[in-house]
């Protein structure tokens, strides 16, 4: 990740001082989605583990568990068309 934010800074900073090459752009989209898959990736590992851990704790605590789940159900309510 690291990498592919340097070639990406990289890229980016010598930009005004030439035309960029076609292959340069295409290295640049490829790099950039390759980035953007990378940090969906992270957050929806990220998501999945808050939520097992939520899971296991709400479990144990049904208070705390089943208020949350009552909010979740008075947010989504529709209240009028």
């Amino acid at each position: 990740m690291i990498e592919i934010e340097h070639h990406i800074e990289l890229f980016s900073s010598s930009l005004g001082e030439y035309e960029p090459s076609q292959d340069s752009r295409e290295l640049f989209i490829l790099l950039s989605s390759h980035k953007k898959e990378i940090l969906d990736t992270n957050e929806a590992t990220w998501r999945q583990n808050s939520r097992a851990i939520w899971l296991d704790y709400g479990d144990e605590n049904t208070k705390i568990f089943h208020s949350y789940v009552k909010g979740r159900n008075i947010a989504n309510t529709i209240w009028s068309l």
